[in-house]
């Protein structure tokens, strides 16, 4: 039986300088939006940089794109680097203003040139997706090293696949490992899945199952879908852990809604579980949801539904021998 394989992630650029709601946006009064802005009215670059922001996530005010492109424009002719790279953005996705890539790589170029982590994480890439301009993977390495120099972590992920799949740079799995790893410690998931990969193939340092399943476990718990599918087939496989396949089921049914294995695999295991080992993994499921929603997770709340929706479509079946299940084949 044929289930899946354990997959590779990587960062996608994406609006502003967090890849989550910044965090002084979260608690943003309206009395604090309000000084803000009357900071902004009077020219601070900063200032209308984090009234974009507000008007982009709609943090105390409703959600704007175009009040985000106007602030967004006095910041980054105000000369403040981050707004650059931010407008950049809009411009190469048509956000808000018609897509224009040479206007786009003006304002990200600008802002990598003032060592703007943000806007070197945009123009590398820029560089490796070949985002109106040829793809050129040996300059993407090149911003993606300098984005990282200048502290821009989540970047290490992407250096990290170049360096593994030898584009642009020498291939060189011993520094995608030290490249992931340094992400995985800053706790970035997409860092801990990759690693936790390396791990499982021995690529780049020892075989270790056992640290597989610890670093895919840490992404796992803060709801990455492509680890916990990683974490899955290694429950299938009894590898680094008893072979479980329930536990492996529990897995899969936390991912299939981000990860399109995941959901091909359910079907496959519904006729080779029981019943009763269903309804277990269901239960599992559910356990894990609840106790990550509790914690604010969001993508936890819709796991959670999708696990009770799921409860209330189950089709029962005769029960089974519990150890009918068989071992996967290797893809």
């Amino acid at each position: 039986m044929r289930l899946a394989v354990l997959t590779f992630v990587c960062v996608l650029a994406q609006f502003t300088v967090a890849q989550n709601t910044p965090s002084f946006l979260r608690d943003l009064s309206d009395s604090d939006f309000a000084a803000l802005k009357t900071q902004a009215d009077k020219g601070d670059p900063e200032a209308q940089f984090q009234v974009a922001l507000a008007y982009a996530y709609g943090a105390s005010v409703p959600r704007n794109d175009v009040s985000a492109l106007q602030w967004l424009s006095r910041s980054a002719n105000a000369g403040f680097a981050p707004a650059m790279a931010n407008l950049g953005l809009m411009y190469q996705e048509g956000r808000s203003v018609p897509a224009d890539q040479n206007l786009a790589l003006q304002w990200i170029q600008k802002a990598a040139d003032r060592r703007d982590p943000e806007g070197e994480f945009f123009l590398a890439h820029t560089y490796e997706e070949g985002i109106g301009i040829p793809r050129d993977a040996s300059k993407a390495a090149e911003w993606y090293r300098r984005a990282l120099d200048d502290g821009n972590i989540p970047v290490s992920v992407n250096l990290g696949l170049l360096y593994l799949e030898g584009e642009g740079v020498p291939k060189d799995p011993r520094e995608a490992v030290r490249l992931f790893r340094i992400g995985a410690e800053a706790g970035l998931a997409k860092a801990q899945t990759n690693l936790g990969r390396m791990y499982y193939d021995g690529n780049g340092l020892e075989q270790d199952y056992a640290k597989a399943i610890m670093w895919l476990t840490r992404a796992a718990d803060q709801g990455a879908a492509i680890a916990q599918s990683n974490m899955a087939v290694m429950y299938l496989e009894g590898r680094g852990v008893l072979r479980d396949p329930v536990e492996a089921y529990k897995w899969f049914l936390l991912a299939r809604e981000d990860d399109d294995a995941a959901a091909r695999a359910i079907p496959v295991l519904n006729r080779e579980l029981t019943s009763a080992q269903q309804r277990e993994g269901e239960r599992r499921a559910q356990v894990w949801a609840k106790a990550h929603a509790a914690g604010g997770n969001n993508l936890a709340d819709e796991i959670l539904s999708a696990v009770e929706e799921s409860q209330q479509k189950e089709q029962k079946k005769p029960s089974e021998n519990v150890n009918s299940f068989p071992a996967p084949q290797p893809k």
